[in-house]
Order: structure tokens, then sequence, then C-alpha cells
């Protein structure tokens, strides 16, 4: 079996095992489950959920919330599962091991949210990482922007949410494919790793069939001048911080 560490989140609310040598989430699925603001009772699907890092955070932050992990990855699917069960949180995690290009409505039943921190990298750009489990996870290999899209426009109930998170860069390719689809881009947050740099993320929220007109939030920034963590930086790390209007875990 291929070595592990084990690993805490939150502060240590959470206790996660992702691969040494693999696929090993970022601060952006940290960033992207703090936005999402479900409603009680509201289901969630986490598109290609790696060891599990967003069901594991959306559910330990909202009691009365469900959450479906969808994997193409064998060994990342049974890591997501075994992190769900030592986290005490299986009966509201359910993980599915299935590329997301062949789910469909039927199979989960239409949600009204869905997250996902996916492949950033297009397979035509840069160099492909020589470790299978980082090239799919890193690379539109198995899911591009548009397969994602796609997707959510085929799952999501009518007037149900899209959160995402992609490299500003692309900013324009994702705004125009999501109007493409029928997702209508409705919130923006841009992401900085400096006050004085560029946005490095967007943050995006898209609502299935929503009317014209997107807000664009005020930015986040992630560190001060002198490299410590900005006040909100510091919440998206702990248990209890949440932005934008979203419920708090008691």
């Amino acid at each position: 079996m291929p070595e592990r560490s084990d690993d805490t989140i939150l502060n240590g609310a959470l206790d996660i095992a992702q691969p040494k040598n693999g696929y090993r989430f970022s601060v952006d699925a940290l960033i992207l489950a703090h936005h999402v603001t479900p409603a009680t009772d509201e289901r969630i699907l986490d598109i290609g959920t790696g060891c599990g890092v967003i069901p594991l955070i959306l559910a330990r932050q909202f009691p009365d919330v469900t959450v479906l992990g969808i994997e193409v990855q064998s060994e990342l699917a049974r890591l997501a599962e075994s992190n769900a069960a030592s986290n005490h949180l299986s009966e509201r995690i359910r993980i599915i091991e299935n590329d997301i290009r062949m789910l469909s409505p039927a199979e989960i039943g239409p949600v009204p949210i869905i997250t996902c921190n996916p492949p950033h990298t297009a397979k035509t750009t840069g160099r492909i990482n020589p470790n299978d489990q980082m090239a799919v996870a890193k690379h539109e290999l198995r899911m591009s922007l548009k397969t994602l899209i796609e997707a959510a426009n085929r799952l999501l109930t009518n007037k149900g949410r899209l959160f995402t998170i992609y490299p500003a860069s692309r900013i324009v390719e994702v705004l125009l494919e999501m109007r493409g689809e029928g997702l209508e881009p409705k919130q923006i947050r841009t992401i900085h790793f400096k006050p004085d740099t560029p946005a490095g993320r967007i943050l995006i929220q898209a609502s299935k069939g929503g009317q014209p007109g997107t807000e664009v939030v005020p930015p986040l920034v992630i560190h001060k001048p002198d490299g410590s963590y900005t006040p909100e930086a510091r919440a998206i790390m702990s248990p209890g911080g949440r932005s934008h209007g979203g419920r708090q875990a008691p």
C-alpha cells in the first residue's frame, strides 16, 4: 500500500490521511469549502473529491447536511471512505468511485449544491506530472472545464448552485463556458497571495438557470505584507469561521 501521512486541519477538528507522494489537497480546498452556504438538510455533491477533504469540512461544519463525493481514482476514493469513517462522518458522507462523465441524475438525484476544486491545467499546457495520481488531479486528463460545467448542468436542480475555484488567468474561459451551458455566474471573488499581488485564483458561484447579474465581492487576501495570515485566512483554517452568511456549526 502506498505511503500515507496523517494530518489534521481546522485546529485539529478533522484528521485526514492522504498520500505522501501522490495528490495532496491544498489551501484551495479549504477556501472553497469555507464559502459554501447550504440551507438546512441540503444535499451536496463534491466532484473530484480526492481524499474527501471538502465533504469532511462541510459535514463537520453543517451537522444537518449530507455530502456525496465522486472520485475517479480508486486509491483516493478508498482513502476518502476511510477518512469519513475515522472522523465518524460515514452516516452523512457517501463516496462513489466513478467518472463524472458517466454519472446521471437517476443515480444520485439532482442536487442543489455542487462543489469542485478541479484540475486547473489544460492537458496541452505544461509538463504532465510523471505521478499518475498527481497528473489526473492537476491536469485536465479525466475532467476538463467543459466536462465539469456540463456535469453541473446535468446534475443540479433548477436554481441549484455550483461553487468552484480556478486560476484567475482562466476567468474569461470559465465565465463563457458557464453561460454557454446555462449556468449563470452570480458571484465572483478574487484571491490574492498578498495585498499588492495580482489575483492568483477566482472563486465563482454560478446558478443553473439563474438570471443575468454578477456580484463581484471584496477580495480574499491570504497574507499580510509581513507574510502572516490575514484574520480571514486564519478563520478559514479554524473550525468555526464562515463568510458571506454561511451557517455555523454549534
